[in-house]
């Protein structure tokens, strides 16, 4: 379904994708997803501060930047953005179940997650390194720069990286066929657990259905 490319294959830095597939009900988050994303909140807050937060799974993302030339503080990864977001105390959006989902496991693990609209993708696709022809617009940023990022491309063109995934794709509540892609900087260590997590979440709370997990 998803083949890393080459140029991502010989980074220093190893980078695994954990994949998640289902059919899902999309709908606004009910109490026990947001309870889930607010403990999150206050575990972070009670834990961190800007000094302090960084750690091996944010040093590999940014180690992946570098060596690809994108800058890692001007393009953070989203779920480092998150937790600066977190810390500062500016909360947390509610987007949808599987959306909110994403964030959880997100906060947890400190990957970027992406979840994506799978019937809006067509054909296969690549993992690879965005160029100067390459351009969308990212949820909630505008269009976005993805000139060396790594990139989610299918035949259409790039549609998610791990700083922002485009509009093209987004969920919401007219997805029924979904993706979801955690970008495992740094390795594998710990990724089928958090896709298991993933699993149980969306099971429970967006009545998936059909899904198949893999680990790349």
């Amino acid at each position: 379904m998803i083949e890393i490319s080459s140029r991502i294959k010989a980074l220093e830095t190893k980078t695994s994708l954990g994949i998640l597939t289902a059919k899902v009900s999309v709908k606004p988050s009910g109490d026990e997803i947001v309870n889930l994303l607010n403990d999150e909140v206050k575990r972070i807050q009670s834990l961190y501060t800007l000094k302090n937060y960084r750690n091996n799974t944010l040093e590999a993302s940014r180690q992946v930047y570098k060596a690809l030339g994108k800058d890692p503080s001007r393009y953070r990864i989203s779920s480092d953005s998150l937790f600066r977001r977190i810390i500062k105390d500016k909360g947390v959006y509610y987007v949808n179940n599987v959306v909110d989902i994403n964030n959880v496991i997100s906060l947890r693990t400190l990957w970027s997650v992406g979840a994506y609209d799978f019937k809006k993708i067509k054909g296969p696709i690549v993992y690879g390194v965005g160029s100067t022809d390459h351009i969308y617009e990212g949820i909630g940023r505008g269009l976005l720069n993805i000139d060396k990022l790594p990139v989610l491309i299918d035949d259409i063109g790039p549609f998610g990286s791990a700083t922002s995934d485009s509009m093209r794709t987004m969920v919401t509540e007219k997805t029924s066929d979904l993706l979801m892609v955690i970008h495992a900087f740094g390795g594998d260590e710990g990724l089928e657990e958090a896709l298991n997590e993933m699993k149980n979440y969306l099971s429970l709370y967006a009545e998936a259905s059909q899904i198949d997990i893999k680990i790349i």
